[in-house]
């Protein structure tokens, strides 16, 4: 009888244990997966924004943009729009610009929609898929340098470096690097080398309107070409 409950109490002893080891190995066998969203940040004067349900209001500080959010610049303003969870995903919108993000598609992109303006990639090392739509085409980024600049009825693309396709009448056409292209809806297109030495150096861009609770920008923001150039 004396070994018989001395055998119940080390199997009730171990049972605890064993528990938390199974509880740890699951764990670390499926990490969890990073939150990722789209934010949006004042780079100049105080573009207008919204989360897609809520008003339109100019944007002061740093706040996240959701699926079916929008930011607008107008003539003063510029603002950076970057995905929280990936590093080094980022985007700038120029002067008199819009653009809306959507959801994560099946494809596993992230996507933003530039109706009208200038958005220019900052960085060269986002790892996570981009694309970018407009009235034209569309452009799936990875890792790359861009300036995409869509206006009525066509969009020019000047692809500095990184992996870039366009997509444009169920074609994915993949743009070599330093190659201005030009795309119009009327199908019309023309792609243009551009010489090592025509690169103008890129102006550096300060943020310092990140909140604690927030993936800071990058206190270094170099745009792939200087303002002006399509």
């Amino acid at each position: 009888m004396q070994k018989r409950g001395s055998w119940c109490g080390r199997t009730l002893a171990v049972a605890p244990l064993a528990t938390f080891l199974l509880c740890t190995t699951s764990s670390f066998a499926s990490p969890a997966r990073p939150f990722v969203e789209f934010q949006v940040a004042p780079l100049a004067g105080a573009p207008l924004a919204t989360a897609g349900q809520t008003p339109a209001a100019r944007l002061r500080e740093n706040r996240s943009l959701p699926a079916g959010g929008w930011v607008e610049t107008g003539p003063e303003d510029r603002a950076l729009v970057w995905l929280l969870g990936e590093p080094g995903c980022q985007l700038i919108l120029e002067p008199e610009g819009r653009v809306e993000v959507k959801g994560e598609p099946a494809s596993g992109a992230y996507v933003a929609i530039l109706e009208r303006g200038t958005l220019r990639s900052t960085r060269a090392d986002c790892k996570a898929t981009l694309e970018v739509g407009t009235p034209v085409a569309r452009l799936r980024s990875q890792g790359a340098y861009f300036t995409l600049k869509a206006t009525g009825g066509w969009i020019s693309v000047f692809h500095q470096a990184g992996n870039l396709q366009l997509l444009f009448q169920g074609q994915a056409i993949p743009l070599r690097a330093l190659t201005l292209t030009t795309v119009s809806s009327s199908g019309s297109h023309r792609i243009a080398s551009v010489a090592e030495e025509e690169r103008e150096a890129a102006p550096t861009v300060s943020s310092r309107r990140a909140g604690p609770e927030q993936e800071p920008p990058a206190e270094s923001i170099s745009p792939v070409s200087a303002s002006g150039r399509p």
